[in-house]
Parts: structure tokens; C-alpha cells; sequence
């Protein structure tokens, strides 16, 4: 008895201990971020926009969506790009159907937006002239060979000596200040366990209850 006992707890305990890395969003088709940190003063309180993600067949659509009184940065300054955000999954992405002709995908090399390090994948703009280029939301979709089947596969932290996000953008106010932004975490849709693990840790608390009863009797 004292065997089963001791079998059923070290089962209830493997599987109530969490993956090496558990997923960032609960829901792998849908999953929305705020956009909630930045170091320029002038910006005020946030959230600054939403971030969100969806999965739409084999591709991830991405529609980036700043709060009233900002716009993308009208040409990219420095070491910033319009937008960043990590390829966790590996291989090459492509970023097409981007809703402005003034943003495209930055290619290969990392992507920047200080204070928020460094990510594997960016955008860019190509406005020259700073005046007329910025708009208020961004959509594009990104593309993988064979594709992608979780949301999660583009959700990681920056890398770098800075304040680690899950996505940043380079952005301005309406009086023309301008700095970057990050999704540093607040705001995501919550981790929650799978219904299947769920499940299997009651019946296991349950089966160690009944079997305690009986041996008590």
C-alpha cells in the first residue's frame, strides 16, 4: 500500500512540475500584448497600443495598434527600427502585405530599439523625407517554410544589455517627441494549464485520497 502511495504522489508530482519552456500565451491561435513601457517622460503614463497576434493558416498576421496622440516614427532614427519583435522558432521569415507601402521587412540581421535590446527580426520604413510617413496602426503577416502552428513561435524576449521586451517600436507623440516602446510583459493574456494536465492532477489527488481512506479504515 505504502508502494501505490508513493507511486501516485511522484506521479501527481510530474505532472504538476512545468515544461523546461512553457509557452508565453495561453491560446496558441490568438494573443494580445500592451505596449507598456518606455523611457521618454514626455510620453506620460501608458499603455501606448496593442500588439496582437494571430494565427491565419500556415502564417501570423500582426497588427500593431498605437494609442490616440501617436504614430510610428516618420523616418527610422539612429539605432531604431519601426518595429521589432523574436523569431523563436528558427529559419527564415518573410513579412509581406504590410498595410503601408512606407514600412518593409528590415532582412536579415538583428533588429534594434534601444532601451529594449536587440531582436532577431524588425521593420523598417522608408520615408526620407519626415514629413506625411507615420500612421497609427500596422498590419503585416509573416511567412515561414512549413509554416507556423503557435502564435508562441514569435513571442520571446529581446536579447542585449537593456530592458528585455517581447516586441518594441519606434514611435512619436503628436507634439513631435519621439522614443521607443516595449512590451515588457504586462498586459499578456495569461498562462493557463491545459485542460489534459489539469485533469490527469485531480484524478491523481483524488486516487491518493481514496487510497489513504482505505488505509486509515
Amino acid at each position: 500500500m505504502k508502494r501505490s502511495l508513493t507511486f501516485l504522489a511522484l506521479a501527481a508530482a510530474v505532472i504538476m512540475v512545468p515544461s523546461a519552456k512553457a509557452s508565453v500565451c495561453a491560446s496558441t491561435t490568438d494573443c494580445t500584448f500592451n505596449l507598456n513601457s518606455t523611457d521618454v517622460v514626455a510620453f506620460g503614463a501608458g499603455p501606448y497600443g496593442t500588439v496582437e497576434l494571430k494565427l491565419d493558416g500556415s502564417a501570423i498576421d500582426f497588427t500593431v495598434d498605437l494609442a490616440d496622440g501617436f504614430g510610428f516614427n516618420l523616418i527610422d532614427t539612429g539605432t531604431h527600427e519601426a518595429f521589432s519583435f523574436n523569431n523563436e522558432i528558427g529559419g527564415t521569415l518573410a513579412l509581406s502585405g504590410f498595410s503601408s507601402s512606407l514600412y518593409s521587412d528590415y532582412g536579415a540581421g538583428p533588429g534594434t530599439n534601444p532601451p529594449f535590446s536587440i531582436f532577431t527580426n524588425a521593420v523598417k520604413s522608408s520615408c526620407t523625407n519626415g514629413s506625411g510617413c507615420g500612421v497609427n496602426t500596422l498590419t503585416f503577416a509573416v511567412n515561414r517554410t512549413g509554416g507556423f502552428t503557435d502564435v508562441n513561435q514569435l513571442i520571446g524576449l529581446s536579447t542585449g544589455n537593456g530592458t528585455a521586451a517581447y516586441f518594441a517600436a519606434d514611435i512619436a507623440n503628436s507634439a513631435g517627441v519621439t522614443g521607443a516602446v516595449g512590451a515588457t510583459g504586462i498586459g499578456i493574456t495569461s498562462v493557463t494549464p491545459e485542460p489534459i494536465s489539469s485533469a490527469l492532477v485531480g484524478t491523481g489527488l483524488m486516487s491518493l485520497f481514496f487510497l489513504r481512506r482505505r488505509q486509515t479504515r
